[in-house]
């Protein structure tokens, strides 16, 4: 949980990335674990009753769905953002070359 906690400090005061977009991702992934990690903690004998255990694997799995659907939806955002930049390149020296004669 320390190096989680490191980790997080150091992405919100280096954003070590070159674009927002993968810094958030990162920055979003490692809270997420540093998460993961305390509820984690509860699988363990602190929590004795298996129903509470049973309400907390569900609470996780939910919490590691939300992630990897917002992981996801981040990664093709940015495949499509860079393929709409790959069109608009081709098309503008498509064009520029039909222009020079």
């Amino acid at each position: 949980m320390f190096l989680s906690l490191v980790l997080i400090l150091f992405y919100v005061k280096v954003w070590p990335m070159v674009d927002t977009v993968n810094n958030v991702l990162q920055l979003g992934n490692e809270i997420f674990l540093y998460m993961c990690i305390g509820i984690a903690l509860l699988f363990t004998n602190y929590t004795t009753d298996p129903n509470h255990r049973h309400l907390i694997s569900i609470v996780y799995l939910v919490f590691l769905g939300f992630n990897v659907t917002i992981n996801v939806i981040l990664i093709l955002y940015s495949i499509i953002v860079m393929a709409i930049k790959e069109f608009r390149e081709r098309k503008e020296k498509k064009n520029r070359n039909k222009t020079v004669p």
